[in-house]
This record gives structure tokens, sequence and C-alpha cells, in this order.
């Protein structure tokens, strides 16, 4: 109640002010922050204490700018988010980082597992964090390189929170550092549903995927055609996918694979 000439007179809500040049700003209650888990939250620090530097490097502009921000809440330095991989080279040259986080495929040019190398070369102990829609890097290109020791393999799908990307931050820097993983669920490379697949397999699903006829897929791997049933033989029995009187197999592991690069794919489609 405000006081004038002597009498009460009830107040009126103000509207919040907004910053200039911006939208308004809403106080949020201490009572609120006490039950929030992101309130809590202490800024990430590495073993001495200091804040943890790392760069972002992701070529889809909403995700890096929201990817960024998250981990920057949490006390995290992003030293710089980019699409670049040469920019990105640049800070590291420039000075010491403790982990990056990198979209696995960057467009044209290098990848991600190729700026994780290069930037393993000028910070040995740097943790990797590759982000990405595919389950299987080899799904990208079956003859990317192997990644640098204690990268760690986070589909963007899986990401609920931002606690699951600071444990695979964590883990990361752990994992590079040759300390014991945290277990935080950033996995390392692999332990997907086609990490029992071998390269030839991997490819194979692809081209079946494409829709090529068994006779083109060993046109183009210059092989028999005998090699190539044989293979898909063997590629059904390690994704439980045999035929049966109501599914059809390649149909089936095209859905398989689609599900693996990030496509939704509705299980009634079934030929």
């Amino acid at each position: 109640m405000e006081q004038s000439a002597g009498r009460a007179t009830p107040l009126r809500p103000r509207a919040p002010r907004a910053p200039e040049g911006g939208s308004p700003t809403f106080p949020v209650p201490d009572r609120v922050l006490a039950h929030c888990s992101c309130a809590r939250q202490l800024p990430v620090r590495d073993t001495h204490g200091m804040a943890i530097s790392i760069l972002v490097v992701e070529d889809d502009a909403f995700t890096r700018v929201t990817l960024a921000e998250s981990l920057r809440s949490q006390g995290v330095d992003v030293v710089v988010a980019t699409d670049l991989a040469s920019e990105a080279l640049e800070v590291a040259q420039a000075r010491p980082l403790h982990a990056a986080f990198l979209d696995l495929h960057l467009g044209a040019g290098p990848t991600g597992i190729d700026l994780a190398l290069a930037l393993r070369r000028l910070h040995p102990r740097i943790g990797i964090v590759l982000l990405t829609t595919f389950d299987d890097p080899r799904l990208l290109s079956p003859t990317l390189p192997e990644p640098p020791r204690g990268t760690q393999y986070v589909t963007k799908r899986s990401v609920s929170g931002i606690d699951r990307l600071i444990a695979a931050l964590r883990d990361a820097i752990d994992a590079a550092a040759g300390r014991t993983l945290s277990g935080g669920r950033g996995s390392p490379l692999g332990g997907g549903p086609l990490d029992v697949l071998t390269g030839t397999q991997m490819e194979t699903l692809r081209l079946v995927a494409s829709g090529l006829s068994n006779g083109e897929i060993a046109r183009r791997r210059g092989v028999s055609e005998g090699s190539v049933e044989a293979t898909i033989t063997r590629l059904s029995r390690a994704l439980d996918v045999a035929p049966t009187s109501s599914r059809n197999q390649r149909v089936h592991m095209a859905q398989v694979y689609f599900r693996s690069i990030g496509m939704p794919i509705d299980a009634t489609d079934d030929a």
C-alpha cells in the first residue's frame, strides 16, 4: 500500500523496465532458485580451480549459440564458438585450452575428427567431445581416420539437458589426461547399435539403404554378387533383421540406417 494525502491507496503493478535495446528482465525469487538444480550447479573447474576453457565448433548456427550459452551458464569459459575449423585452430595456437566440442560433420572440408586430430597435435591433453546426429562415425564416411584417444561421442538427440554435456566434457578431459572416467554418459566412440558391424558391413548397409541392387553393390565394391549376398546375410544377423512374411528385410535394414543418421522413421512403413 502507498500512503497518499493521509490515506492508503493500492499499489499498482509496474511492468519491469527493459534494458536499453533489450527485452524486459524478470527477477526470479530466491525461493524458486533454491529448488532449481541449475542454480546449485557449481562452475566447472579444472584440478587447479581454474575455469575450464573450451572451443565450440558447430556449423548449425542455432545449435552453436544454444550450446555455447548453455555451457557459459555453467561457468565454462567458451573462448570461441564458430563454424570454421580455421578459426578454431587460430585460437588454439594462441592460448591453452582444456577441451573442444566439435560437430562431426562440418560440411565441405575437414570433419570434426580431422579438427580433433589437429587440436590434439597442438594440445596433447585437450579433451574432445564429438557431437553428431550419427550413431556411428563410419556412417558419415567409411574412410574416416581414428579419432584421438579418449574422444567422447555424443549423439545430439540423446542430449536432454546440460548435465549430459557437462558429464561428457569432464569425461573427455579426464580421458585425455589418462584419468578414470566419471561415468557421466559421455561415452567413448562406439557402443552404439552399429558398433558390432565391420567396415564392409557398414558400407553395404549404406548402399542397401540407397536402394541399390546386389548387382550394383557388387559393381561398386568390386566383388561378386555372391560376396554381397553373404555380407547381407551376416549383416541381417548382426542387426537382427531376418526376413519374415510380414517384413521386407531390405526395407527394414534401410530403416535401421536412417534412424542411425538421425532421421525419424515410422516403424509402420515396413513394406
